[in-house]
């Protein structure tokens, strides 16, 4: 055994060229295939975790059905008048982003980036609190819910509910007192919805009344709907619910639901059905599949070329007694 591995490398190094395309041919092909295998994974159990994944949706908003201009946002009082004409809608939740935020205690301050939430977020979305009431914490304009992460990092391990936290928006000259109302596990890494705190929406919208209009088309929406409910046909009456309630700018929307743990990092088409987010899933499939079967071709063909030239010595040492399995180990 010695005498080959003594071998091998002697031969390794008479042959560096060959060595090295080889075996850097095969490392990198190798590398970007499981690159873009765990990338796929990752994207393919995105948002998979939640429990109420197979109710869940989130409004998608398309100009008309002509085009392929599809967006997550929409107005805030969609989903509010949804939920109110439809019973088979049984929940919704809406948020804006809260980025760049800076909480602080008087000694000590932070900058995260965090959500205006309404009270259905912790009822909808599978993210469990440490500390708090999933129905109430986001009840008052002046509460806010803290990761466990954001949690240690101002109070330790100690329990922060109640405690007044100052937050430093973009948009006030002073800072905000907030009373912590509860604390949430940190969000896992496969959950496409990334934040360190959450504020009521309402406080949002009290100070910022442009918003409750339905021509403010920024809040991303979800609502939850009872099991067995046709996403196509609730779509449908979306879109001539808004029609009804406010012409206009909206008069050409189209509305279409697409489920939570599919619409996060995809566009889809009015049907539902995905229309970019699935091919590129397939594209980068096909891409680590080729780069594979190169590398190993690559390979294969080195390795009969470097075999073909040592031919002779394979003649040689099988004169001398060696047999198939020492050729085999060897070459």
């Amino acid at each position: 055994m010695i005498s080959h591995i003594k071998y091998a490398l002697s031969s390794l190094k008479q042959n560096r060229l060959y060595t090295l395309i080889n075996l850097g041919g095969l490392t990198l092909g190798l590398s970007v295939a499981i690159a873009l295998t765990m990338t796929i994974i990752g994207f393919a159990g995105l948002d998979q975790f939640h429990e109420n994944k197979d109710t869940v949706y989130k409004l998608i908003r398309a100009d008309d059905s002509t085009t392929n201009n599809y967006y997550d946002a929409s107005s805030a009082l969609l989903a509010p008048a949804v939920k109110e004409a439809f019973p088979e809608v049984i929940d919704y939740c809406q948020f804006l982003w809260a980025n760049d935020m800076i909480l602080g205690l008087p000694d000590h301050h932070v900058k995260e980036n965090g959500f205006f939430a309404d009270e259905g977020w912790f009822r909808m979305l599978s993210f469990p609190l440490v500390y708090g009431d999933p129905d109430r914490v986001l009840a008052k304009p002046s509460n806010i819910v803290l990761s466990r992460k954001l949690s240690q990092k101002l109070y330790g391990d100690v329990n922060p509910v109640g405690k007044v936290i100052n937050l430093y928006s973009y948009d006030s000259e002073f800072p905000d007192a907030f009373t912590v109302s509860g604390v949430f596990e940190d969000i896992p890494a496969y959950s496409s919805l990334q934040f360190e705190f959450a504020i009521p929406f309402a406080h949002y919208t009290n100070r910022n009344s442009w918003v409750q209009n339905w021509s403010s088309l920024g809040t991303r929406s979800y609502i939850q709907v009872a099991p067995n409910t046709c996403p196509v046909e609730l779509s449908h009456k979306v879109t001539s619910l808004v029609r009804d309630l406010h012409s206009g700018m909206v008069e050409k929307q189209i509305f279409s639901l697409a489920p939570l743990y599919k619409s996060n990092g995809m566009i889809y088409k009015l049907s539902g059905e995905p229309f970019i987010g699935f091919f590129i899933i397939i594209a980068l499939a096909i891409v680590g599949l080729s780069l594979l079967l190169i590398s190993i071709i690559n390979y294969v063909n080195l390795s009969v070329a470097t075999a073909i030239k040592r031919a002779k010595e394979i003649g040689v040492k099988k004169i001398h007694g060696a047999g198939r399995k020492d050729l085999v180990m060897q070459f």
